[in-house]
């Protein structure tokens, strides 16, 4: 957008027409048109960061249709157009520029999105798929494990018939050599008939009867042999058909075929499995690298460059950072980091970059360019390496075709675009902004701290926080007054004199902004000022900002008297954002505590002062951290002092030196709860949630639902009726339930399902699928927890994951890990006597320390040589040249490791935990550590380090773009 508008100078305060051009968020003035029709270069290049409407007063005269821009560096401008319609054109142009981050990146999730979800459904066919394919290949095996024995049926029958066929064979070659023998005895018995008859045919009354009876007889018994051998022949003949009739060789071939189409159907479902692994790995990795993925609202380039000083022959070094067209360079990559809003310089590169000689007075720098900038200058700077100059080059050359964009935008949208869950159902299908603000909030209006009337109902009235004489700087008329202030909730009220305070409360009771008379601003943050005006200066001053965006200037009477305004009004603006968020929660701690009938104690209620307060704090300085606050208290008691400084050095605070005396009761508290052994006490080791569930508790025909305040520790859940009552009382839980199975209840969303050692199962609700899945992982650290220290004999995991993937039902997959047989927890005679000496070493050189031997034995197990090691370096002693020691530490290792390959060799030993593709987790730990190794870096410095595996890298940014140290291998941890 372009045209005429008034606009202030920010040297000399006067309105002047100028024509403007508007490219994304940079505003180039011009004298006039004419100017930007030939091609001058702008008077005035403006980088901007936040519009705001302006009610146009100045000290001499009132502008109509008047806004205000803010440019990157703080600087604002003070404009007006000649329209309404206008300056909603201009406002609505600027507000449409400044979200082009949030659109890009809106693009960027839908695309990621709309590939997630095609990797997704392509798992799922393939899953589908491979299902079907394992289906037919059941049905094919069992077809042919049939086949199979419809064969070999056929065969031990064929075997039996051919058995018989000989059986027979043999009997009818008998009775035919039986028919040939009765033959030979039939002919021989005739032919003696005959010669009977040849003697006596003279005297026929002479022949014998017997031979004619012997030769008939044997005549008859050869036809019945006969009939026998015709028999058997026929048998014979049948036995043969029925052999005929078997075709084995048709059934051989039906079941070979029936072999060839299940191996295609299994090389089907491999094919098909395997595409669906892949498709799954897809899924993980683009999950897994979302936050690590480019994107096109990161900078184009980042990096240390000289620079030429424009008034001095010298270079200085400086952080520089490209955002599309816009180049910012900074004191060094800390500050960029931290006051990205404050830049030390800015400008708009316009085209490739030049070759410069990079002389400077007498000296030459070497891989020196020059960059052009819309400006109408040339920035001189050097590179480090060669081959930074090309990476610049390529970086200026993209960043010459993009539109400008602010760093800060930029950074926000990116922080948004990387917490964004993309597996939640997309809410637009679209090119629209993810980030859109809705139609009543503009872009740069703060959140509104009001509440809805319904829940205006349920707050408690407010009372004062702080009041008290104030000299102020006016709201129209810029000179310093006395005034007596008083702050009400998260309003501040101006009275004249602390009389008419008096009266006016008289009057109308308790101060309200709808009904009072007098002047009155909501609270939004109050800063340190440093007191400078025109003419004076003013001790002890501060600043107040307000939700309409106005600055009241202030000076207190003493430094003591700042301070108590200062925290009173932070107090007051805290305690008001704790309550707007806790409305309307159903997982708000606070609000159960109110609902509680049990009796505050004093350490009750310094606990929740102290986590009111690191909620708040965290909502100020990094949301990202107020779901930690419940779990820091319980891992830092004891040491509350220890966690406000380290949040006092992270963040340059002031929380440990304010809040001395919270931390010193919370301390005294603590020392006396030592000797209360029931009570609930944690460690950085052992697994620990706390938080509202709703239990269903199963009744006779129902189930009802009673919310509960759970608090895991270890494999354990315990119950309480509030939080109150598991800070005033929490060794008398109303339940204590010890589970071995942890997982996500298939039938709804938001249920996980609890198994007790008996088999029973209990069901809870929770909020949602992210606090459900938080539950079950803190579980499942609990029970690997336990099964480590071996509180249980029989333990069974089962996780079930939203994207797992399950061959033969389609719904997960489900990891087991089982012990079968309990450990032994038998120990050496050397492991007792190397604990003994361990105790008396303590109680020589360290006797607070006796509590942690045991856990320093189980640490390290199998490597005692590492532990005399750590204790001689610490204490300086010399236990690794004690001969005894020595041979323990051997002893102890050779038994350590016949008592691992024992539990290996055992069938239901416990197994390592595997990730879902087979193999071992891989470890990974990120943040700033301050570090010191000599001679590299001699003092400690603030690195950001990287712990991945067994590998240690330190880096000056979380960039990750320059390694100072490392990669190092890990060898060994010591305190």
């Amino acid at each position: 957008m372009k045209g005429l508008m008034w606009k202030r100078g920010y040297t000399f305060p006067t309105m002047k027409r100028v024509f403007c051009v508007l490219e994304g968020s940079m505003l180039s003035v011009y004298g006039s048109e004419n100017e930007f029709d030939r091609g001058h270069t702008p008077q005035k290049v403006v980088e901007i960061t936040q519009v705001q409407l302006w009610d146009g007063r100045s000290t001499f005269k009132h502008y109509d249709h008047g806004f205000i821009l803010v440019a990157l560096g703080g600087k604002s401008y003070q404009c007006s157009v000649d329209s309404s319609l206008l300056q909603k054109e201009w406002i609505h142009a600027i507000q449409s520029s400044l979200e082009e981050p949030y659109r890009i990146v809106a693009d960027e999730i839908i695309d990621a999105q709309r590939d997630l979800n095609s990797e997704v459904k392509e798992e799922r066919d393939m899953a589908s798929i491979a299902a079907e394919a394992v289906q037919r290949a059941e049905v094919a095996s069992r077809a042919i494990r049939g086949g199979e024995e419809h064969i070999q049926l056929l065969r031990e029958k064929q075997a039996g018939l051919a058995q018989k066929a000989r059986d027979t064979t043999d009997e009818m070659h008998d009775a035919e050599r039986k028919a040939a023998d009765t033959l030979e005895k039939s002919k021989a018995a005739k032919q003696a008939a005959h010669d009977d008859i040849l003697r006596n045919a003279v005297q026929p009354g002479q022949m014998s009867e017997t031979f004619k009876k012997d030769a008939a007889k044997l005549s008859a018994l050869y036809e019945v042999e006969m009939n026998v051998v015709s028999t058997l022949q026929k048998a014979i003949h049948d036995i043969h058909a029925d052999m005929a009739e078997l075709s084995i060789a048709d059934a051989v071939a039906d079941v070979a075929a029936m072999k060839t189409n299940a191996e295609q159907t299994i090389q089907q479902a491999t094919g098909a499995i395997h595409s669906a692994q892949t498709a799954k790995v897809k899924v993980k990795l683009r999950l897994a690298s979302w936050t690590s993925s480019h994107s096109h609202v990161d900078s184009l380039a980042q990096g240390y460059l000289r620079v030429k000083n424009t008034l001095r022959p010298k270079m200085h070094r400086k952080y520089f950072v490209l955002f599309g067209k816009t180049l910012c360079w900074y004191k060094n990559a800390d500050d960029y980091f931290q006051n990205i809003r404050s830049p030390l310089g800015v400008v708009h590169v316009a085209g490739p970059i030049k070759d410069w000689t990079g002389k400077v007075g007498l000296t030459t720098y070497p891989n020196a360019f020059s960059i052009p900038t819309v400006e109408g200058k040339e920035l001189h700077v050097s590179a480090s390496v060669a081959n930074e100059v090309s990476t610049w080059s390529v970086a200026i050359l993209t960043g010459a075709t993009m539109i400008p964009m602010s760093p800060e935008r930029a950074r926000d949208a990116k922080v948004r675009r990387d917490s964004f869950d993309l597996t939640s159902p997309p809410a637009h299908t679209h090119r629209m902004s993810f980030f859109t603000p809705t139609s009543d909030r503009l872009l740069d209006a703060p959140f509104s701290a009001k509440k809805d009337k319904g829940d205006e109902s349920s707050d408690k009235p407010d009372i004062v926080v702080v009041e008290g004489s104030l000299v102020k700087q006016g709201h129209f008329v810029p000179t310093m007054k006395r005034k007596y202030c008083v702050v009400v909730g998260v309003h501040i009220y101006f009275f004249d004199s602390h009389e008419q305070y008096v009266a006016l409360k008289a009057e109308n009771g308790a101060l309200s902004p709808d009904t009072t008379t007098v002047s009155c601003s909501e609270l939004l943050r109050v800063n340190d000022w440093d007191g400078s005006l025109l003419l004076m200066t003013y001790p002890h001053a501060f600043q107040i900002d307000t939700l309409h965006h106005a600055h009241i200037l202030c000076s207190a009477a003493s430094a003591k008297e700042k301070e108590r305004w200062m925290k009173g009004i932070r107090t007051a603006i805290g305690h008001h954002v704790a309550s707007a968020r806790a409305v309307g929660s159903l997982d708000s701690f606070h609000h159960v505590a109110d609902e509680s009938k049990v009796p505050l104690t004093d350490q009750a209620r310094a606990v929740l002062e102290f986590e009111t307060i690191l909620a708040d704090y965290f909502h100020q300085h990094n949301s990202a951290k107020e779901e930690d606050v419940y779990v820091m208290t319980k891992l830092f008691q004891g040491r509350e002092g220890e966690l406000l400084k380290h949040l006092d050095d992270m963040y340059i605070t002031s929380l440990a030196k304010d809040h001395a005396s919270l931390v010193a009761k919370l301390t005294k508290y603590h020392a006396a709860k030592l000797a209360d052994n029931s009570a609930i006490e944690t460690d950085g080791l052992l697994p620990h949630l706390e938080g509202i569930l709703t239990y269903d508790v199963p009744a006779l025909l129902t189930t009802s639902k009673v919310r509960v305040y759970a608090v895991v520790l270890g494999n354990k859940l315990l119950h309480f009726s509030t939080r109150i009552a598991a800070l005033t009382e929490p060794d008398h839980p109303t339940d204590t339930i010890v589970f071995v199975a942890a997982q996500a209840s298939p039938d709804a969303a938001l249920k996980l399902e609890i198994v007790d050692p008996q088999g029973v199962q209990r069901v809870y609700d929770a909020a949602s699928t992210v606090q459900r899945d938080h539950w079950i992982r803190t579980m499942h650290l609990g029970l690997e927890y336990a099964r480590a220290h071996r509180q249980r004999a029989t333990l069974k995991v089962s996780e079930r994951s939203l994207t797992a993937l399950s061959i033969c039902c389609g719904s997960s997959t489900t990891l087991h890990e089982i012990l079968d047989i309990p450990f032994s927890d038998e120990c050496s005679p050397e492991s007792a006597e190397f604990k003994q000496l361990m105790v008396a070493y303590y109680e020589e050189h360290n006797p607070d320390g006796l509590a942690s031997v045991e856990a320093l034995l189980m640490h390290f197990r199998g490597k005692e040589h590492l532990l005399l090691a750590s204790l001689d370096k610490m204490y300086g002693t010399t236990l690794v040249a004690n001969d005894h020691m020595t041979k323990l530490c051997t002893a102890m290792s050779a038994y350590s490791s016949d008592t691992a390959l024992r539990t290996a060799a055992a069938p239901g030993s416990w197994r390592h935990s595997l990730s879902c593709d087979g193999s071992l987790p891989h470890h990974k730990k990120a943040g700033f550590v301050m570090i010191k190794c000599s001679p590299t870096m001699p003092q400690l410095k603030k690195c950001y380090c990287v712990v991945e595996g067994a590998s240690l890298t330190c880096y000056a940014g979380v960039d990750m773009a320059h390694v100072l140290l490392g990669p190092w291998q890990i060898d060994n941890v010591s305190m």
